[in-house]
């Protein structure tokens, strides 16, 4: 009979113990599970961004757009390092007043850019609203067409180093799906064709654990 008691005193003592092991064991995977998914190391990055705008009047018209593709790899929780490509295009077109100057039509273009770059992107937080920052390296590829005033057609072709920064707000809209708005601007000073300054829209898609 004591042997029982005894028996059951133990059995009674461990139950609050292996209770708070077994709270403890849950609390901690939902940690793990929380910082997995979806920013943790290892998980992967899909992007996709653009801007544009058109203007004109009686004189002349013009339209710019600019989009760009992302895919990344994150290197550390919240950091991912990838590569993306930009395509974009400014044109402007004569007008119904296409006045003339001496005779000679006023200028119109056709610029576009392409911009292979490598681009890093660290996000300050990982909950519903991120913001983060970004910078971006690599070339710009710019060719096109303008016809001058006096009826001369000159080709465009240039080629050039970029170097940018972004800083954004990421809205997240489910479990990977987010929506990206930021400000992104050229590092080098002088305006150049192709570096399409200013806000950006876009969705990002993260993939992994």
């Amino acid at each position: 009979m004591k042997n029982l008691l005894l028996s059951i005193l133990l059995i009674a003592s461990t139950v609050p113990t292996l209770r708070a092991q077994s709270t403890d064991e849950i609390s901690t995977n939902k940690k793990e599970k929380k910082t997995a998914i979806p920013m943790s190391k290892g998980n992967h990055f899909l992007g996709l961004n653009g801007a544009g705008g058109f203007g004109g009047g009686v004189f002349g018209r013009h339209n710019i757009w600019t989009a760009t593709g992302q895919g990344g790899y994150f290197i550390a929780n919240k950091l991912l390092v990838g590569a993306q490509l930009s395509y974009g295009e400014h044109n402007r077109h004569p007008g119904e007043a296409t006045g003339t100057l001496l005779g000679n039509p006023i200028l119109s273009y056709r610029i576009v850019n392409v911009n292979p770059e490598l681009f890093a992107r660290y996000y300050f937080t990982s909950g519903k609203v991120k913001p983060f920052v970004q910078a971006s390296t690599g070339w710009n590829f710019t060719s096109g067409r303008q016809s001058e005033m006096s009826g001369l057609t000159t080709r465009i072709n240039e080629n050039s180093f970029t170097a940018r920064a972004a800083l954004g707000i990421s809205f997240k809209l489910g479990k990977r799906a987010n929506i990206d708005l930021m400000y992104n601007r050229s590092l080098l000073g002088k305006p150049r064709l192709g570096d399409y300054n200013g806000f950006r829209l876009g969705a990002t898609f993260l993939i992994g654990k």
